[in-house]
């Protein structure tokens, strides 16, 4: 039944479905032996929520933006998108996934039950 405490000891967090908050996974390993096995059927392990930038959206985004600024022209966004090589994009795309890996990015997403009947094994 789901992972058990050992088995999550270095994710950084839980979650607490009786308050429906993400918490410390520290916390956590402090109380699981303490915990009842009614209150520790409420953890659950979390997993990082995965979003995807579009770098072909933003890049249209910014096109059409520079087609309507004082410096833009009747089809820049047609021309520009032209030039933009596969290879540029790609790189593009490179940079905006780098953003996934900011720490506030970090959002996570509610994953499996942690086993309530097995303790926490001390090192």
């Amino acid at each position: 039944m789901g992972y058990t405490i050992n088995d999550v000891r270095n994710d950084e967090c839980y979650f607490n479905l009786e308050t429906k908050r993400f918490e410390p996974m520290e916390e956590l390993l402090e109380k699981w032996n303490g915990l009842s096995e009614e209150e520790r059927l409420k953890m659950f392990t979390t997993k990082k929520k995965a979003f995807d930038i579009s770098g072909e959206y933003y890049l249209e985004q910014i096109f059409e933006d520079l087609e309507e600024s004082d410096f833009g022209y009747d089809g820049m966004f047609c021309n520009l998108m032209a030039d933009a090589t596969e290879d540029f994009k790609a790189r593009f795309q490179a940079i905006l996934d780098e953003i996934e890996n900011f720490p506030c990015s970090r959002i996570y997403e509610p994953h499996k039950p942690i086993n309530p009947y097995v303790d926490l094994e001390e090192d």
